[in-house]
């Protein structure tokens, strides 16, 4: 049977229509195939680790493939979340960074906390990948001071000992692992240091005013120590002797240890013997009454006597002290006119007063006529215009330096406070130490490049001495520049360093110049001035201190010379050569691969820092020829700052650009033992 001409548009038009449905399932499928792969989710970065923590920061990198073509790679997010802190009310951190970039600085976190810190990757359409994870700690923060513990005096089966209440600290970036008390001997002229706190036989030993008496853990209910419970760690105490209590909080973390201790008060320990004797109810051993009666009787007598004696003693002492000031009153009066005062005419260019002078301090001077001259030649601060912090910055020379602010012409100045005994409260051997200090700060005067001595204030039976203090150490603005972005290893341009560098000399010329030997100079010294990038060279007489629960060591820095006390302007050039190598490093530790009782054996073989990548010839020779094993044979800093200039022409400092560049190592804890 034939086909007619109807079946066979039928046929057509079945054919087209089964064509029809082929395709259409075909784009279906298709779709859905895309839709499942797009539901794939893309591998995150991967090799996410910790490079470096501090107490504020953490320093994270990772590796990143792009899993195709159609992932085109944007930016990175990382987010820090607290998962368990030892401060109160941690913060969350998230930032972005460019594509290029593999490393990044999480800067502003809590200190002594423990962070969940995520890294993803996002496309140009706004696609992420997975996230990855990591944990990590920052370190231990600067410890605020303990409060001071209430003491009182009591006795205990005949024999005077201290109860010890301590309060714990409201604050503490850190977890408290033990609290240490500290016995010191009230009339003691010794500035009390944790770094050589012993027990009591060696304190004893080594004649020590001070000793550690004990610990208690923090879980311990009340927190309370009898201090004299005639233990071989804690004798008996001395009737007679006068006592400070201080409290030491010691603070342990991932195998870092801080400590801090509360201030000594030297005030009396003991409230009263009334006030003694009812403590000694609550605590001790109750006395009989009668015997109470005959030992109240004994100290009278006792107490008669010895107030007897005591007059005695001082008439005779008076009269050999009456002899021997009028025997010198004559002498003195002839050699306070050797007291001699060269300070030269304000100089309006520079700004200095006693450029080249000098206060000749003879012996048997005037001590309160040279310490008023000496006044004269420094800005007597009025009170009002002077504000002390309760942050403590660490110990000075003479006491505690603290965080505060100076209001002058208007302007108010950052700075450093240190607290130091009156001079008339001195002794002539710490007013003398005083007197010289003083007369260094005021010789060296104004320098862009120095930290300005501002003035001093004196009230009651202390003297505030006041020191510019940008809080901006150049080994933090170092390293935080280590930011790889759009083809630079750093956020600091590289003319900039140079800057730095020759203004860095310019500081230490005119130091020299005033017959300064710094002998601690490194990045730790040097405070920056932002947002100009100002550098200043701190850390030398008065202003220098060191944070509270810490002993710098400076090994790295110091010229062999130096290391038999044998320390000169030269010595500084040594330090800095090695500054200049920490600068053009980011911050990167001199010898990091050596303990710092290896170094000084290594560089008396010869051996010396490398060649910073990025570096030229002409500049690194300016860095070996400070590192000349002669003194002699270094430069002057005069020499230097003329030839960084030189060198700064030559466009010295050529970094490279690339994506995965590797920073020299920066040990935190290189600096302290």
């Amino acid at each position: 049977m034939g086909w007619s001409q109807a079946d066979e548009g039928g046929y057509r038009t079945s054919l087209r229509l089964g064509r029809a449905i082929c395709v259409t399932s075909i784009i279906v499928l298709l779709l859905r195939t895309n839709a499942v792969t797009s539901q794939i989710p893309v591998e995150g970065p991967r090799t996410v680790r910790i490079i470096n923590a501090t107490n504020d920061s953490l320093t994270i990198s990772w590796s990143f493939s792009s899993p195709s073509n159609l992932f085109n790679l944007s930016t990175f997010t990382i987010t820090a979340v607290p998962i368990t802190s030892y401060t109160s009310n941690p913060v969350t951190v998230e930032s972005s960074v460019g594509s290029q970039q593999r490393s990044f600085v999480l800067l502003g976190l809590s200190p002594a906390t423990s962070y969940n810190i995520s890294v993803w990757a996002i496309d140009i359409e706004g696609n992420v990948t997975e996230k990855s994870y990591l944990s990590a700690w920052t370190r231990l923060g600067d410890l605020p001071v303990p409060p001071n513990p209430a003491v009182e005096e009591m006795f205990q089966d005949g024999k005077k000992v201290l109860v010890v209440t301590i309060n714990p600290p409201t604050e503490f970036h850190g977890p408290i692992t033990k609290y240490r008390v500290v016995v010191m001997e009230q009339d003691s002229l010794m500035r009390f240091d944790p770094d050589k706190l012993v027990n009591f036989a060696e304190a004893d030993r080594d004649g020590l005013p001070y000793y550690i008496a004990g610990d208690l853990k923090p879980l311990q209910k009340p927190l309370l120590f009898i201090v004299g419970s005639n233990s071989s760690s804690n004798p008996p105490l001395a009737e007679e002797q006068k006592y400070d209590i201080i409290v030491g909080v010691i603070s342990e973390l991932n195998g870092e240890t801080k400590s801090v201790f509360s201030v000594p008060s030297r005030e009396p320990a003991s409230a009263g013997l009334g006030r003694a004797n009812v403590g000694a109810s609550r605590y001790l051993n109750a006395e009989d009454e009668t015997d109470l009666a005959l030992r109240r009787r004994d100290a009278v007598l006792v107490f008669i006597l010895s107030v007897a004696i005591g007059v005695l003693g001082f008439l005779l002492v008076a009269a050999f002290i009456l002899y021997f000031i009028l025997r010198q009153q004559y002498a003195s009066k002839r050699r306070s006119d050797e007291l001699i005062l060269k300070i030269h005419d304000h100089d309006s260019e520079s700004g200095y007063f006693g450029v080249n002078g000098k206060l000749h301090l003879e012996e048997g001077a005037d001590l309160n006529g040279f310490y008023s001259r000496l006044c004269d030649l420094y800005w007597q601060i009025p009170r009002p215009q002077l504000h002390i912090s309760d942050i403590v910055l660490g110990q000075g020379m003479f006491g505690l330096v603290r965080v505060g602010k100076i209001l002058r012409n208007g302007e108010e100045i950052s700075a450093q406070i240190q607290r130091c005994g009156a001079h008339f409260a001195l002794s002539d051997r710490e007013r003398r130490v005083l007197l010289a200090e003083l007369e260094t700060v005021v010789q060296v005067g104004k320098h862009p490049n120095v930290v300005e001595f501002i003035g001093g204030c004196e009230e009651g039976d202390a003297l505030w001495m006041a020191v510019e203090h940008p809080n901006n150490p150049l080994r933090g603005v170092l390293l935080a520049s280590r930011q790889q972005t759009e083809n630079r290893i750093s956020s600091i341009p590289e003319y900039r360093l140079m800057e730095i560098a020759i203004s860095l000399a310019d500081g230490m010329k005119h130091l020299a110049h005033r017959g300064v030997c710094h002998g601690c100079l490194s990045t730790r010294s040097v405070m920056v001035h932002l947002p100009e990038m100002t550098p200043k060279i701190s850390n030398f007489s008065i202003s220098r201190y060191t944070p509270l629960g810490k002993k710098l060591d400076y090994t790295r820095w110091t010229a062999p010379e130096a290391m038999r006390r044998r320390v000169t302007q030269k010595t500084d050039v040594w330090s800095f050569g090695v500054l200049l190598w920490e600068l053009f490093t980011f911050a990167g530790t001199p010898y990091v691969d050596l303990k710092s009782n290896e170094v000084q054996a290594r560089i008396t073989k010869g051996h010396r820092l490398p060649q910073p990548r990025g570096v030229n010839t002409s500049l690194f020779q300016q860095m070996l020829n400070c590192w000349e094993m002669d003194p002699d044979e270094r430069p002057s800093f005069e020499f230097l700052a003329r030839e960084l200039r030189t060198v700064a022409s030559e466009d010295p400092l050529r970094f490279p650009q690339q994506i995965k560049y590797i920073y020299d190592k920066f040990d935190p804890l290189a600096d302290e033992s």
